[in-house]
């Protein structure tokens, strides 16, 4: 949503041409569409607003896809994935921020906004199994993304796929899903580099704690508990028999 409430904006994809399409929607008008942006891209996945600027940041995945086939996967070998600074009144492309060519087939997927519009990255890699490639990412402004540091070991516990990404209170942490491993990462943002994981079966939902430095984590098990990576103290809230958490959960 805009600041005020009034806009509903919406990650799209035009099928006919594989644009990638930002909806923009009158909540006050029973969500009529008003208007379509480009996204720069192709697969437009997650977005965000950068508070007070009028701007949004588009993680376009790059995977062109068609509801004729499915979940079919249909330009791997020509993918390409990219983080877009789009204004929004005018549509103008900002930056379009890009991985190197031997990252070709990793998918910018999700996003997350800490303090001073810093941006975290959480990716998939479309390729094989064999090749370990850094899964995490930080970027502010016009400068490059940086990949995240980490040995071999953890990246493989990560099975190439990461679900959900998002800061701490203080900004100075992030947390990263990876479902397909049942790992949950913790990562420090100054120093840009993995710190700790913990291991959560079909852990996806990630948002920041009550506390400082904590993050609530959920699971397709029903289990709702929060995790301080630096203290290793753990919380379970909830484990419910009758709901299975999907993949994301917003503090608001």
């Amino acid at each position: 949503y805009s600041e005020n409430g009034l806009w509903l904006y919406a990650t799209e994809n035009e099928y006919d041409s594989g644009r990638g399409l930002i909806g923009v929607y009158d909540v006050k008008d029973n969500y009529r569409l008003v208007e379509t942006l480009t996204t720069y891209g192709i697969g437009p996945h997650e977005i965000k607003l950068l508070p007070g600027e009028n701007i949004l940041v588009v993680a376009n995945g790059g995977i062109l896809t068609h509801p004729n086939f499915g979940r079919k996967k249909m330009n791997l070998n020509t993918m390409e994935s990219s983080l877009t600074y789009i204004e929004i009144e005018s549509g103008k492309k900002i930056e379009n921020l890009k991985l190197s060519k031997k990252l070709q087939m990793m998918s910018i997927r999700h996003i997350a906004l800490g303090l001073d519009n810093e941006i975290a990255l959480a990716m998939q890699y479309q390729g094989s199994q064999k090749h370990l490639h850094p899964l995490v990412g930080f970027q502010k402004g016009s400068e490059e993304i940086i990949l995240g540091s980490a040995n071999k070991n953890i990246v493989s516990h990560m099975k190439n796929y990461c679900g959900s990404v998002d800061f701490d209170t203080t900004g100075k942490l992030i947390a990263v899903s990876s479902p397909r491993g049942g790992v949950i990462t913790f990562w420090s943002v100054p120093k840009k580099r993995f710190l700790s994981f913990l291991r959560v079966q079909d852990g996806c939902g990630i948002a920041p704690g009550k506390t400082p430095e904590s993050f609530l984590i959920t699971n397709g098990f029903g289990h709702i508990l929060e995790y301080s990576p630096l203290t290793q103290e753990t919380e379970l809230f909830s484990i419910t028999n009758n709901l299975h958490w999907d993949n994301h959960i917003l503090k608001i």
